[in-house]
């Protein structure tokens, strides 16, 4: 947001959700959710922050707003089943000029959208009927203290139990922030799509989505970290159990463009080997494609998403060092012995390419990850390389960092 005054407007949403289920026949696969209306008098806390360009008005926006099902529901849905979400209420949408704010209710998602891990994803489509465009994004939230949302890459993973799933204790009270920029729908999309709507309902435009449906998966290497020791020096790399880590995603309305991201919570630990060699750390992430339809079943957009890191991981040989000791105000030299990056309290680590999907849909997605004692690098320093050097901070809070000579 733009000011504090802004900021403050956000924080008096309030609404709850009445929650149904009902199955498309029609269409087949899983009972899909759908929410009844905000109701009741209980505060719904602020979960996202959504920016437009500035050029845009959302006065008469249309709002699809979906929580996913939690990781451990999402991880069971097959090829060709629709996606057990809920769609919330667009009452729960407050909008000022290009920006919206959205406010969710722990209560009302339970155990089916809020995974064991604390974590939550909701997906939001902006439909803008004066220029027949369309905006998705999708993000993910960690609940905090059983009662408020935070950004998974702002709370530090110190396991509570409350309401019935684990929470995390805040470093800093920060609301996801997502930027969107609408794309116009195909022609042969819209006529399809208000066709069908006109043959059902004069009112239904027909381009929002209402399901669904995984069309298949693909296992995709992602960059997770990078280690850089020089001379006879090694470093490595832990990742813990439990530790989650936000992909990127794409949509195609006509072709593909990342859009949103998906924090995952992995199932297993790994340590690489302490090696001489500079090197990327990867994960496997399994992804779904899905097609998003109407309420007749016409196709309107597809994303793709992760789903479920696979416990596989690898790593690769890189060939230049960065040149991060160029900034002395970003380096630090230290006493001999080894050094560790554990803290959450600083930057993370973030690459724009990191998910190798380019052969797919053309482009990579992003990855990011923050630091903490079941996530952390490690450096050996010896008497004449114990300076260490941030790319956009000390090392102690840098995103990125790599080891030089004295």
């Amino acid at each position: 947001m733009k000011n504090n005054r802004r900021m403050k407007h956000w924080k008096g949403i309030a609404g709850g959700v009445a929650c149904t289920l009902t199955v498309p026949l029609a269409l087949g696969g899983a009972p899909v959710a759908h929410a009844a209306g905000a109701g009741g008098g209980a505060e719904a806390p602020l979960a996202l922050v959504g920016e437009l360009p500035g050029d845009v008005s959302l006065n008469n926006a249309r709002f699809t707003v979906r929580a996913q099902p939690a990781s451990e529901i999402d991880e069971a849905v097959n090829v060709g089943e629709v996606v057990p979400s809920l769609e919330l209420p667009a009452e729960l949408v407050k909008v000022e000029g290009n920006e919206f704010s959205l406010g969710v209710r722990p209560a009302d998602l339970g155990d089916r959208f809020i995974g064991s891990d604390g974590l939550a994803t909701v997906s939001v489509e902006v439909y803008l009927p004066d220029t027949n465009s369309i905006s998705v994004t999708m993000a993910s939230l960690r609940l905090v203290d059983g009662k408020s949302w935070s950004d998974p890459n702002h709370v530090v993973e110190t396991a509570k139990s409350g309401a019935g799933v684990r929470a995390a204790a805040p470093v800093a009270s920060k609301p996801v922030r997502v930027k969107m920029k609408p794309h116009p729908l195909p022609s042969a999309v819209t006529k399809k799509a208000t066709r069908s709507a006109a043959a059902r309902s004069a009112g239904d435009v027909g381009t929002q989505s209402a399901i669904e449906r995984l069309l298949k998966t693909s296992n995709r290497t992602a960059v997770i970290g990078a280690t850089y020791p020089i001379g006879d020096q090694k470093a490595s790399m832990f990742h813990g159990s439990n530790r989650a880590i936000t992909y990127g995603a794409a949509v195609n309305y006509s072709s593909w463009t990342a859009s949103g991201s998906k924090s995952i919570s992995n199932g297993y630990e790994f340590t690489w080997a302490s090696k001489k060699s500079m090197r990327s750390h990867r994960t496997q992430v399994r992804y779904g494609l899905y097609s998003h339809m109407n309420k007749d079943g016409i196709e309107l957009y597809r994303t793709w998403r992760p789903i479920v890191e696979t416990g596989v991981t690898g790593e690769a040989t890189l060939s230049s060092r960065p040149t991060w000791n160029k900034k002395a105000a970003h380096c630090g030299t230290l006493p001999t012995g080894s050094w560790s990056r554990t803290s959450s309290s600083g930057k993370s680590y973030s690459l724009a390419g990191g998910v190798k999907i380019k052969k797919v849909i053309g482009i990579d997605l992003s990855t990011n990850r923050n630091y903490a004692s079941n996530s952390k690098l490690t450096y050996n320093l010896s008497s004449s390389t114990r300076k260490l050097c941030g790319n956009n901070e000390k090392p102690g809070l840098a995103g990125k960092i790599a080891q030089y000579r004295n």
